[in-house]
């Protein structure tokens, strides 16, 4: 698989230039899908290079040069098959991913001692405090409109 996946990658590979390796705007955008598939074994490259394709899109769509950007989405993708191969290591990584549908609670990473249960908001100092004003926002509001609309001295 790990090999695989870096031979796919290389299928892909283009070399940045000045003049767009695409014939046309649909041609990158498959192009541009294929990639985005395979770089998900890394959240951040696979943002980055989403991040560039969308404004090599809205170029286009605009009727501007979206070279740059085409250029960009080719320079992570170099980027990428280049740590994949300084990095055997990382592959392996890429292919150990487990389904985490097959059984959740296995997939759970362990808790550790200091770390609260975030299912109950009154454990976390952010969710107690936020219930806090937020019921006190609400008193406020209510007082405000029965002194204003109903006259009751309050």
């Amino acid at each position: 698989m790990s090999a695989y996946l870096l031979a796919e990658l290389k299928k892909l590979q283009y070399q940045r230039s000045e003049s767009s390796p695409f014939a046309s705007h649909i041609e990158y955008m498959q192009w541009a899908d294929k990639v985005t598939g395979l770089l998900s074994y890394d959240e951040k490259i696979a943002n980055r290079f989403r991040y560039y394709v969308r404004a090599a899109d809205f170029n286009s769509r605009g009727h501007y040069s979206n070279l740059d950007q085409v250029n960009e989405t080719i320079g992570v993708l170099n980027q990428a098959i280049a740590a994949l191969e300084n990095k055997p290591s990382l592959i392996s990584e890429v292919v150990s991913i487990q389904n985490p549908t097959a059984n959740p609670s296995d997939n759970e990473p362990p808790k550790a001692a200091n770390e609260q249960d975030s299912s109950n908001l009154w454990q976390r100092p952010i969710g107690a405090t936020g219930i806090i004003v937020f019921g006190g926002l609400i008193l406020a509001a209510a007082i405000y409109l029965v002194r204003t609309h109903l006259g009751l001295p309050l």
